[in-house]
């Protein structure tokens, strides 16, 4: 186990494997709906943080509640919320899915490649860069305000863990997954997918 502040507490892959296999834990998936459906760990269900309602986090009972997403800093987030609302102990897992992964841990794929709305976000930063630029250079000079609102945009999707073109991309119809499963997931009372 990492460290802990105020009811929450991180957690490495390996002891968040232990807790899975020992039915010890809910997992929580707060990343956005075409992460999850691209690649996620088996048996974790899905309550993005676009839009985070902790009533949509079911009750765990008396397994630990775990939060994940792709790094690690959205699932702080959303503990941080969880805490708040006097939620008890949440535990975050410290490198979100990447450190699954990163450990060897199995996760489940997607059929088909989809980029992720992270990614999809530099994208689109790219092209207002150079675009601004290349205006800014033989159209007119105010079109280098495009590059540097990109610019600032990054910056305060830095420092405060918050991106709202992210949240504005998630929404995009294209990063909307359709469900596909049954009732009845792997952790009891749900699916998987979020719905």
């Amino acid at each position: 186990m990492a460290n802990s502040t105020q009811g929450l507490s991180e957690i490495d892959a390996a002891t968040l494997k232990g807790w899975l296999d020992s039915q010890q834990a809910l997992l929580i998936d707060v990343r956005e709906p075409v992460e999850h459906g691209a690649e996620k760990i088996p048996g974790a269900l899905l309550v993005p943080l676009t839009g985070f309602d902790p009533a949509q986090v079911p009750a765990a009972g008396d397994k630990k509640l775990v939060l994940h997403c792709k790094g690690g800093m959205r699932s702080r987030k959303a503990g941080e919320i969880l805490v708040a609302g006097g939620r008890g102990a949440v535990y975050s897992l410290t490198g979100g899915i990447e450190a699954w992964k990163q450990a060897g841990l199995p996760v489940q794929r997607a059929e088909r490649k989809i980029i992720e709305v992270q990614q999809q976000v530099f994208i689109v930063i790219s092209i207002m860069i150079l675009a601004g630029l290349a205006l800014g250079v033989w159209v007119n000079p105010w079109w280098l305000l495009l590059p540097t609102f990109a610019g600032l945009g990054l910056l305060n999707a830095g420092l405060t863990g918050f991106c709202p073109l992210l949240t504005v991309m998630a929404k995009m119809p294209w990063n909307q997954v359709k469900s596909t499963c049954s009732s009845g997931g792997a952790s009891g009372g749900g699916c998987g997918c979020g719905h």
